[in-house]
This record gives C-alpha cells, sequence and structure tokens, in this order.
C-alpha cells in the first residue's frame, strides 16, 4: 500500500501485463488482491481503527459488493472474456486520472 495506500493498481497493472490467458490474469488479480485486502484489515483490527461506524457502514456495503461481484462473473463469463486485458487497462486508466485530481 506504501505511501499512497493505494496497493491494488500498481499490482493489477503488473499482472495483466503478465500475458496469460483472460481465466489466469483474472485469478492472479483476485488472489493478489484478496492478499491485499485481508492483510489491510488485519493490520485496521490490531491497529484498532474499526469503529461502530466503520461496521455499520460494512454492513450497509456488504450487500451491493456481493451484487457487484456476480455481476461482473456474469459478464466475465458472458461477454467479457476476450475484451478483459483492455477492460482492465481502461479502468486502471480512469483510476489514475481520478485519483490525480482529488
Amino acid at each position: 500500500m506504501g505511501a499512497t495506500g493505494m496497493g491494488g493498481p500498481p499490482i493489477v497493472t503488473y499482472l495483466a501485463g503478465r500475458g496469460g490467458s483472460p481465466e489466469q490474469q483474472k485469478a492472479n488479480i483476485l488472489f493478489a488482491v484478496g492478499a491485499l485486502e485481508v492483510a489491510t484489515i488485519a493490520i485496521m483490527i490490531f491497529g484498532s481503527y474499526f469503529t461502530q461506524k466503520a461496521l455499520v457502514l460494512t454492513g450497509w456495503l456488504i450487500l451491493p459488493f456481493c451484487i457487484g461481484l456476480w455481476i461482473g462473473e456474469w459478464w466475465f463469463r458472458s461477454m467479457l472474456s476476450n475484451v478483459y486485458h483492455r477492460l482492465v487497462m481502461i479502468t486502471l486508466m480512469i483510476t489514475g486520472i481520478v485519483v490525480a485530481f482529488l
């Protein structure tokens, strides 16, 4: 996560550029980002950063997050596997532009 607090995009950029099938790229990205999130949650627990407000917000966001996961998986299986690499790169570019102006 480093000084920027933005660990996902650099990892995704690296893994998406390694080549392989869209399925392999997706699996590698999901594993790496999932491990990063588990580590972040552990750091937050040990640092006592979880408040009641944070837990309530988490509860509210779990359902939309799960729905988004389901929709993304459906899109990937049905139509996006052939454009996965391009979509990942476009998403990273948009994320970089937005973050640069925040």
